[in-house]
């Protein structure tokens, strides 16, 4: 016997000990997944910040060397002796030559980013100025353009061997307007590639569009009509094919300058804090493996001393006897208060769910009256024989929606407004029944309807009224049911009341007590009392106010809530 227990106890160290081991490899992993993921995160965050960043520097500096350049030709053209030249040239070629020479030269001698200025008069004449060498076939014309235009295109032919970048424009007298030519200026194709030139740590690539996404520039080489696949707005930064792509507007012509980033980049960087994390991660695992063998060997011990005397239990009426001040002793000072408490909670609920059957069932017997029901449909067919059309319909339509509402399946536990309803087509098919003068008054505020309610909580009270509280009146008294709602503190206070012959106090005490469960009136209000009580607690139920002569109020209190929230909290 000893030996089997021997074994029992390794048996549950061992698992013990794996449970806590898993345990704490599922979370050193988890921690380290979650620094891993922070770590790129940040990384990641780094290197979108410093692209989108150079993205707009490039960006604000082309614009503002467009934008000097700009300034240098608009300078150049409304210039009086390139006025003068353009309107009314001297017919010497070398002459007109040297003063465009010489113009041009006073504007562009001071700054490096312009490289050459064209002129193409309307004569097809072309003055050209440049600091560097074209090529055989010639400086390409400008384009007659009929307004500012900047266009970027290969030029292999410059010292620098890389791209034409010019502005082109047109170029107007300025004391008439007259169109007299077309102006167009070039900058310097080492601008722009040092513009876009990126450090050898930068694995970046950076490129001009146009406003239709063609690429314009490239790695310091045009790449004229080649279509750029990422289709993004201006400022936007997108993830597509693997790659981040950034996107920031330069100049009003609509060109943009953009960066690819391969995300594989953003990985390698991560590649460090990747190893530094591994070696922690596994640092960790090897020493929680002896910390979850020292920490299983002090739990199993106690456990396996309430398990011997958990298996020696009869039934649930059997007490776990531990000596014992440690937590296991606490476990088992609470295991046996949980059998203390389940034994008196099983009671309380078989016979709650007795109680709860007995007036469940006692109720619906009560509701489904077949007086109240062969009567009904008895003056139905006497109103039909009548030929009072309206009447009839008015009846019908009332009993119909009342046991609707009185025999459709769902929870007991309803809206006020809902059981307001089923009140006010009950009162319906009475007045017509009654043939009398009967008036009824329903004033709930509208916050109150949603209010959690019992269904046919009312129909009771109020046939209680018809049956016995307007039994004795005076034939010219009209029959009056008041009924209001009013919110108190943290209880919603529903009123009925009737201009009926009243009760003593004596009566109400035994409708309240049950004392006479023989008698079928006064049941209605007692099985109200008792549903209230069984559904919201003793701190709910009916308080009735009456007297001889006087009428009676009765008086529900329910809890302040909703029912959505009385079903959350209370029904399983």
């Amino acid at each position: 016997m000893h030996a089997v227990k021997k074994e029992q106890g390794q048996s549950i160290l061992k698992k013990t000990h794996v449970k806590l081991w898993l345990f704490l490899c599922a979370f050193f992993t988890a921690a380290f997944l979650a620094g891993l993921l922070l770590q790129y995160r940040a990384i990641r965050k780094d290197e979108l910040t410093q692209k989108s960043s150079r993205c707009s520097d490039i960006a604000t500096s082309l614009g503002n060397l467009m934008s000097m350049v700009d300034g240098y030709s608009a300078s150049i053209l409304y210039d009086s002796a390139m006025q003068q030249l353009l309107y009314a040239p001297s017919g010497d070629m070398y002459r007109d030559y040297q003063t465009f020479k010489t113009t041009v030269s006073r504007y562009i001698a001071v700054t490096d980013c312009i490289d050459a200025v064209t002129l193409l008069a309307l004569d097809s004449t072309v003055y050209d100025y440049t600091k560097t060498r074209w090529p055989a076939d010639g400086h390409p014309q400008p384009e007659k353009a009929d307004e500012k235009q900047w266009k970027l295109a290969p030029a292999g032919g410059t010292e620098s061997g890389g791209c034409f970048f010019a502005l082109t424009r047109p170029v107007y007298y300025a004391n008439s307007g007259k169109l007299l030519g077309w102006l167009e200026t070039s900058v310097n194709a080492a601008q722009l590639e040092q513009l876009f030139a990126s450090e050898l740590s930068d694995h970046a690539a950076y490129y001009l569009t146009d406003a239709e996404g063609r690429i314009l520039y490239a790695d310091g080489a045009a790449s004229p009509g080649a279509a750029d696949p990422a289709q993004l707005e201006e400022n936007t930064v997108v993830l597509q094919n693997g790659q981040y792509v950034f996107s920031v507007g330069c100049a009003e012509n609509g060109w943009t300058v953009r960066c690819r980033l391969d995300r594989k980049q953003i990985f390698a960087r991560s590649r460090g804090a990747v190893i530094f994390l591994t070696i922690g991660i596994l640092s960790l695992l090897a020493g929680s493996y002896f910390l979850s063998a020292y920490s299983a060997q002090r739990i199993t011990a106690s456990i396996c001393a309430l398990t011997d005397q958990v298996k020696q239990l009869d039934g649930v009426s059997d007490r776990v006897h531990i000596e014992s001040r440690d937590e296991v002793g606490t476990l088992a000072e609470a295991f046996n208060a949980l059998l203390d408490k389940n034994d008196r909670i099983s009671g309380a609920l078989v016979e709650e769910q007795r109680r709860k059957r007995r007036y469940q069932v006692r109720l619906l017997q009560e509701q489904i009256n077949p007086h109240f029901l062969y009567n009904t449909l008895d003056n139905i067919s006497a109103l039909a024989i009548m030929h009072e059309d309206e009447l009839v319909v008015e009846m019908i339509d009332g009993l119909s929606a009342f046991y609707r509402g009185v025999l459709s399946r769902g929870d007991d536990v309803i809206t006020l407004g809902r059981e307001l309803e089923i009140s006010e087509n009950y009162l319906r098919i009475m007045k017509i029944r009654k043939h009398e003068a009967i008036q009824y008054t329903i004033d709930v505020p509208e916050q109150l309807m949603e209010n959690v309610c019992l269904k046919i909580l009312m129909q009771p009270i109020l046939e209680n009224c018809f049956l016995h509280a307007f039994r004795r009146r005076e034939p010219e008294q009209p029959f009056r049911i008041t009924i209001r709602a009013v919110q108190e503190q943290t209880r919603c206070l529903l009123c009925i009341t009737d201009n009926g012959v009243g009760m003593p106090p004596e009566r109400i005490a035994e409708i309240l007590s049950g004392r006479r469960p023989e008698e079928q009136h006064g049941f209605g209000l007692y099985s109200s009392q008792q549903r209230l009580q069984l559904y919201f607690g003793k701190a709910y139920g009916l308080t009735i106010r009456s007297a001889p002569g006087q009428g009676t109020q009765v008086m529900i209190s329910l809890p302040l809530c909703s029912r959505d929230e009385f079903t959350r909290t209370h029904i399983s």
